[in-house]
């Protein structure tokens, strides 16, 4: 399982565990614990955060990524601790967050390390279940190509999984707040677990999280993955339709005198935007690769695209942005 270590920059103890470099003996201090991981390549995850820290105070929380510091990207732990041991206290970071696929800029000044002197988080190894059954979450698990997490590679129905909505492609990020750095240790809790058993799990998919809570139920071995399956013949493939029909989003938005920025006030039922987690408030910033500022701009972009195309959106939501892909639908005449 992943070591929990504090960050370097503000834990002279830390510089054992991660990393040979040295530091001046009051580093600044943030006030965050990271994983003892150099794999990842989202960003540095935060364990978690020290009360009354600098971290806390400017808004960090358990869970977030740190993917650049002062604009140095930072894919993973070891490379935000290299960049920590060099500061000093009453230093100004910028940090580039990331949270459940939202980005945000923070500055930070960093703190004494002498401010905080939080020990490290318990860890428990999970013990056999007695009577040798044990809890049965119906995931195939494989490998995370893209980092760290266990990687959802098929449902069994009707299992405990199926019924928390888990499904292929989906990444295990964490087990009980405990980060899941490989598909193998979400194995060997699951080997220890019982049926009945409730499981805390934070899932990750096309880069939003949600976190479940799943029962565990009763089978006496977690299946490994199926063998594919040919696809069946599609038969005669269909021509695409010769009359291209204008795109529809489902949003209502307004401008400021025709000033911008430009807001959503409203967004229709069961629209591509409503589907794609689009809200009234959200300020929409970029179109297609296209700056909008104003409703014109917006219906000049929306012209040049038609029904059935993905188009990618930048949105803004209380000082955090995103990119979300919208699959524009065809506009009607209630539209």
């Amino acid at each position: 399982m992943a070591r929990v270590v504090r960050n370097a920059a503000f834990m002279v103890a830390a510089l054992s565990l991660v990393c040979a470099r040295s530091a001046r003996a009051d580093g600044g201090y943030l006030g965050i614990y990271l994983t003892d991981e150099n794999v990842a390549t989202r960003g540095a995850y935060v364990e978690d955060v020290a009360p009354k820290s600098p971290a806390e105070e400017s808004g960090i929380h358990r869970g977030d990524l740190i993917t650049s510091v002062n604009g140095t990207k930072t894919p993973n732990s070891h490379d935000l601790i290299a960049i920590l041991v060099t500061v000093s206290p009453n230093d100004t970071l910028k940090i580039q967050l990331s949270r459940d696929g939202w980005e945000k800029d923070l500055s930070v000044k960093l703190g004494s390390r002498g401010e905080s002197k939080r020990p490290e988080p318990k860890t428990e190894t999970p013990k056999a279940p007695e009577g040798g059954e044990r809890g049965f979450l119906g995931a195939f698990l494989k490998a995370n190509p893209e980092g760290p997490g266990a990687f959802v590679d098929g449902v069994v129905a009707d299992s405990p999984a199926a019924k928390v909505l888990l499904k292929k492609g989906d990444i295990v990020t964490s087990v009980n707040g405990k980060a899941i750095k490989d598909y193998t240790e979400l194995q060997e809790i699951l080997k220890a677990s019982k049926p009945g058993q409730k499981l805390a799990l934070r899932v990750s998919r096309e880069g939003w999280d949600r976190d479940v809570s799943v029962e565990l139920g009763h089978k006496t071995a977690e299946r490994t993955a199926p063998p594919p399956v040919k696809p069946a013949d599609p038969g005669p493939v269909k021509e695409p339709p010769k009359t291209k029909k204008p795109a529809f989003m489902g949003v209502s938005i307004v401008d400021a005198d025709g000033k911008g920025p430009l807001k959503v006030d409203d967004v229709q039922p069961q629209s591509p935007a409503e589907k794609s987690g689009i809200k009234p408030g959200d300020t929409i910033l970029i179109v297609g690769g296209k700056k909008v500022n104003t409703v014109k701009d917006f219906e000049d972009v929306m012209r040049g695209h038609f029904a059935g195309e993905e188009i990618m959106v930048h949105l803004e939501r209380e000082g955090w942005g995103r990119d979300v892909k919208v699959m524009l639908g065809e506009r009607s005449d209630k539209d």
